[in-house]
């Protein structure tokens, strides 16, 4: 078999053509606290060909690399956290800073050797770039890289992320550099400068990306909130970052079969979705792009489980010209007239917890901005949700998080994590017409509030405030072929977090696997690495959230999270072990 790695995006689905479906067998609930800090995962993999045949294998989950992991000859930690001049930097003890916040896997092969990418969610992000390779059957790591991103002046709060077909990684900034904030003349500004504001939220956020910095620039709030890519060519790294996707607090982007059209969450609270149409096909890495960018206006026909879908044009731009905007430093207030009460020509504006009233300038209200096209540039690629909101898109998505495609089926999925009278989430389809636009929303999986009234409610009730038959706060998702959906947790209303197949034919939903207590799903992704199938998904930040359940007075899982170790609290990248050789 020739050397490859891929992930199921297009033709890679025909890999294994004589498998039809694919399922697991369920796996049943933890239940002695011990399982409760575990990996458990489903015990075995079911093929069915084109005959009816069926297989069985067994399966096991393979931790690849822990936070804090070393390989001989690399000069940092797995997760170490750099600054731009490629130092390590150090938490409040003086250790050097190791991220448990594993996040987006992606498989890059550029012709010799196959790499891991590997996001880490942190104020300042990081990107991994792991060589793999197999010895008697293991994926074991041989380097670890961590990609320099200071050509972009860093990267923040990298979140969820897909393969572009054109063999590289694209991942969202759900940074909260928020604009508005930086403003001294928006209503929400806030002074970093005292100390008071210091502790979280903006303030947090600039003062530790200064961090990465160092003092040859100061932080530029418009400069981050967009998607990057990376890929590896020739054993060296590429980054950019992509201007036009608009700046909002983006978890991911999705490409479509034409190599044109991706799809693009906002997660957070009162957020839109996005979807940019490039100028012309990519086809390679390509540092620059130009595109159209639209955002979702959503018509309810069946309350919270299905719409009509209609797309709004915010503007066309290309990331050169944008780029160059960001960099004459402009605000909020350059762009629109803010006011927490109306005045005329104003609208109500509701997104991402703020409320005001809003105008767009016009040309000569500002200093900064010389030209119509600059001032319309700013409104769209800037300012994306606030404009989006204003032309009267649907700007109150709550938690919005994962995307993924399937192109056999022409559609896409998207996971809200929340959804109105139902704070459990779903998960929802999306079909496309020919020109890959989403024309509908439909839900597809629905979680379940556990109520007192609930008949489950006595004997789930102080583990669970969500059905743990159900999804709960879905997130990371990921389409891996033969009519799966992987569904992966980042709940507080489930004793652990687990990971679901969705049977995109039969409508079925099975646990897959359940994760120490505390930590989330993340990076699933399915390839190849020189042959050997394989398919990812993290633990992210073990131990690291305290559960909720129905029953208000059960301390769910704190007796747990309060007597872990240090140890147990390192993020892992691993996978599942035992698929069959061609299935991707």
């Amino acid at each position: 078999m020739q050397k490859i790695s891929t992930l199921l995006l297009g033709a890679s689905l025909l890999l294994a053509q004589d498998v039809a479906h694919m399922s697991f067998t369920p796996l049943s609930l933890p239940d002695a606290p011990v399982e409760a800090t575990q990996v458990r995962l489903s015990s075995a993999l079911i093929t069915t060909d084109t005959t009816g045949k069926e297989e069985k294998y067994p399966l096991r989950y393979v931790p690849l690399l822990s936070s804090g992991d070393t390989v001989a000859g690399s000069t940092h930690a797995f997760g170490a956290v750099l600054d731009a001049k490629g130092a390590a930097l150090t938490s409040n003890d003086g250790s050097v800073w190791i991220s448990n916040g594993q996040d987006a896997n992606t498989l890059i092969y550029d012709g010799n050797a196959t790499y891991l990418l590997t996001h880490f969610e942190n104020r300042i992000g990081a990107i991994t770039q792991t060589t793999l390779t197999l010895k008697e059957g293991a994926i074991v790591p041989t380097a670890i890289t961590p990609i320099d991103f200071s050509s972009i002046r860093g990267i923040s709060n990298v979140c969820a992320g897909s393969r572009a077909p054109w063999n590289a990684h694209l991942g969202g900034e759900e940074s909260s550099a928020d604009a508005l904030l930086a403003d001294p003349a928006s209503p929400f500004y806030v002074d970093c400068a005292l100390a008071k504001n210091q502790g979280e939220g903006y303030c947090a956020l600039s003062m530790t990306m200064q961090r990465y910095l160092g003092k040859s620039e100061k932080f530029n709030a418009h400069r981050y909130g967009y998607i990057v890519e990376a890929t590896v060519e020739k054993g060296e790294p590429k980054v950019a970052r992509h201007y036009v996707s608009g700046k909002y607090t983006p978890e991911m982007a999705i490409v479509m079969e034409d190599n044109r059209t991706m799809y693009i969450s906002d997660d957070g609270g009162d957020n839109g979705f996005y979807k940019l149409v490039l100028d012309e096909a990519v086809t390679h890495f390509t540092p620059r792009w130009k595109g159209t960018l639209y955002a979702a206006k959503f018509t309810p026909t069946d309350g919270v489980m299905g719409y009509d879908v209609a797309w709004i044009a915010l503007g066309q731009g290309d990331d050169a010209t944008i780029e160059a905007l960001i960099e004459r430093r402009p605000v909020t207030s350059d762009f629109f007239e803010l006011s927490l009460t109306p005045k005329k020509g104003m609208r109500k504006i509701v997104e991402d917890g703020y409320t005001y009233y809003m105008r767009p300038k016009t040309l000569g209200e500002s200093k900064r901005i010389h030209t119509q096209a600059e001032l319309e540039l700013g409104r769209a690629f800037l300012e994306s949700r606030k404009w989006a909101a204003y032309l009267g898109a649907s700007i109150n998505l709550k938690k919005e998080e994962g995307i993924a495609y399937d192109p056999k089926g022409h559609r896409i999925f998207l996971a809200l994590s929340k959804i109105d009278g139902n704070n459990c989430g779903a998960v929802y389809a999306m079909p496309l017409d020919k020109t890959y636009s989403a024309t509908r929303m439909e839900a597809i999986a629905v979680g379940e509030v556990l109520t007192p009234s609930h008949p489950d409610y006595a004997r789930y009730g102080d583990r669970y405030a969500c059905h743990p038959d159900k999804v709960a706060n879905p997130d990371n998702i990921a389409f891996v072929g033969y009519d799966t959906l992987m569904i992966g947790e980042d709940t507080s209303s489930h004793y652990v977090n687990m990971l679901w197949a969705y049977n995109t034919r039969d409508k079925s939903l099975t646990r897959v696997a359940t994760l120490p207590t505390g930590g989330e799903v993340t990076g699933i992704s399915a390839g190849n690495v020189e042959g050997k199938s394989v398919l990812f998904f993290n633990i992210q930040h073990p131990m690291g959230d305290v559960c909720k359940a129905a029953n208000k007075a059960s301390g769910c899982n704190a007796d747990i999270i309060e007597q872990s170790r240090p140890e147990d609290e390192r993020g892992v990248v691993g996978y599942i072990d035992g698929l069959p050789s061609k299935l991707y």
